[in-house]
C-alpha cells in the first residue's frame, strides 16, 4: 500500500491525485518516487514545462494583428485558456491567464464596457485617477488600457492621451509599444489633430526601424498617409504607396484589403 511503503498520508495522497495541492513538497515527489519506481520530480517539471511552453504559445498568438482574425480562430485559443486554468501547473499563473481570458472574451463579444468592467473587476489593485498612471503593468494589462483608450476620451478621469503616453514611456515590450503608438495617432486623427499626429508617426516609424518591428509599418504609413492627405500634403501618395507595399510584404491580404478599400473612398469621395 503506498501510504505505508511512502509514510505519506492518504489524506495528502488523494489531494495529489485530485490536483489540490499545487506544489507538493520535494519530500513528498522522492517518497513516491521510490514507491513507483518513476523520476516523478522529472515528470511533474516536464509538465510544468509544457504548460509555459503553451502559455508563451499563447502570448505568441496575440500579435498586432489579432483584431484581423476571425472570430473562430479566437475561440480556438480561448481552449487554450480553458485548459492552462483547470492545469494546476498554471495556477501560479492565474492571474496573467485570466487577464487574457478577458481579452479575448472581449475580441469574441466586441463590447467595450465589458472590458472595461471585467478590468476593474479583476484587478488585483484599487484603480483611481490618483494612481492611475504610477501603477506598474503587465504588458497584457497595458493592451487593455490600449483598447479602453480607443473607445473613451478618458479613462478613471484620466485623459486617454495621458494614458497611452504612459503606455509608450513604459516601452513593455516593442507589440504593446506600436500598439499605443497606433491609439494615440488614432485618436489624434480622429480629433482632427493632424500635425500633431504625423509627430508621434515619425517617432513611431524610427522606433518601428530600430527594434525591427515592420509588421506595424503598414498601419503607420497609412496612418501618415490619411493625415497628409487632411494636411494637403502631396507627400501622401508616397506614404499610400509604402503602406499597400508593407501590407503586401506581410501576405496579409485583408489587411492589404482594408487599406485599399480605405484609401480609395478618401481619393475617389
Amino acid at each position: 500500500d503506498v501510504e505505508f511503503l511512502s509514510g505519506i498520508s492518504v489524506r495528502t495522497i488523494s489531494r495529489l491525485e485530485n490536483g489540490n495541492i499545487d506544489t507538493p513538497y520535494i519530500d513528498t515527489l522522492i517518497a513516491l518516487s521510490k514507491v513507483y519506481n518513476e523520476d516523478i520530480i522529472e515528470l511533474y517539471l516536464i509538465n510544468a514545462e509544457k504548460s509555459m511552453i503553451l502559455y508563451k504559445s499563447l502570448l505568441k498568438q496575440l500579435d498586432f494583428f489579432i483584431g484581423y482574425l476571425v472570430k473562430d480562430k479566437i475561440i480556438n485559443l480561448m481552449k487554450i485558456i480553458d485548459f492552462l486554468k483547470s492545469d494546476i501547473n498554471s495556477k501560479n499563473n492565474y492571474y496573467n491567464v485570466e487577464i487574457i481570458r478577458v481579452f479575448l472574451n472581449y475580441l469574441i463579444q466586441d463590447d467595450i464596457n465589458y472590458l472595461v468592467y471585467s478590468f476593474k473587476d479583476i484587478n488585483r489593485r484599487d484603480l483611481s485617477s490618483n494612481n492611475l498612471l504610477k501603477l506598474g503593468y503587465s504588458p497584457m494589462e497595458l493592451r487593455i488600457l490600449i483598447n479602453i483608450c480607443n473607445e473613451y476620451e478618458e479613462f478613471m478621469f484620466v485623459n486617454r492621451e495621458d494614458i497611452l503616453s504612459m503606455c509608450i514611456s513604459r516601452d513593455s515590450d516593442v507589440l504593446t509599444t506600436m500598439l499605443a503608438y497606433n491609439s494615440i495617432i488614432n485618436s489624434l486623427y480622429i480629433e482632427e489633430k493632424y500635425s500633431k499626429a504625423l509627430l508621434y508617426i515619425n517617432q513611431a516609424i524610427i522606433y518601428t526601424e530600430k527594434n525591427k518591428a515592420y509588421y506595424s509599418l503598414a498601419n503607420l504609413y497609412y496612418s501618415k498617409f490619411i493625415c497628409e492627405f487632411e494636411l494637403n500634403n502631396p507627400s501622401s501618395i508616397e506614404s499610400l504607396y509604402k503602406s499597400k507595399l508593407f501590407s503586401e510584404h506581410l501576405g496579409n491580404k485583408r489587411l492589404m484589403k482594408v487599406i485599399t478599400e480605405k484609401s480609395n473612398s478618401i481619393l475617389y469621395q
